[in-house]
């Protein structure tokens, strides 16, 4: 039925559940997973480019430590559950459009995410990231409570 699947991860709750159960399916499916992050991207106005330079990569620095750790749960738990699993970031403003995008250049077939995230104050039953994934992928997405 399904057979590579888009696990994105912001370190939520509500998305660690989202990878337990994604994963869960995987392997009886035998299915491989794509765990997923996307972080804010450093934003500055342009004139201060020089000025915030360095800070540009402290910020870029510790947003891919946090990524790769929210990933190597992923892959922890993948490999326990003995199934294949790849992980990557982008950096995005809008991480609907990020998880979209690479559900499809990644031939995904299927994305697995949290109700809500971390900003789940943002929605009362359904998070605006994975409202907005609902409303721009023709892809099945199951939404983990």
């Amino acid at each position: 039925m399904f057979r590579r699947m888009l696990i994105p991860t912001d370190g939520s709750v509500h998305s660690e559940r989202a990878v337990i159960s994604g994963i869960g399916l995987a392997r009886a499916l035998k299915a491989s997973v794509l765990g997923f992050h996307v972080a804010p991207p450093f934003s500055s106005l342009s004139y201060l480019v020089e000025v915030l330079g360095g800070q540009q990569q402290a910020y870029e620095k510790e947003m891919a430590e946090r990524a790769e750790r929210y990933l190597e749960d992923i892959r922890n738990i993948a490999d326990a559950a003995d199934v294949p699993c790849e992980c990557e970031y982008r950096f995005e403003h809008h991480p609907y459009q990020a998880i979209v995008t690479a559900a499809r250049q990644r031939d995904c077939d299927l994305i697995v995410m949290g109700s809500r995230g971390r900003q789940g104050l943002g929605r009362l039953l359904l998070g605006s990231v994975t409202h907005r994934v609902l409303l721009h992928t023709d892809l099945p997405v199951l939404v983990c409570p």
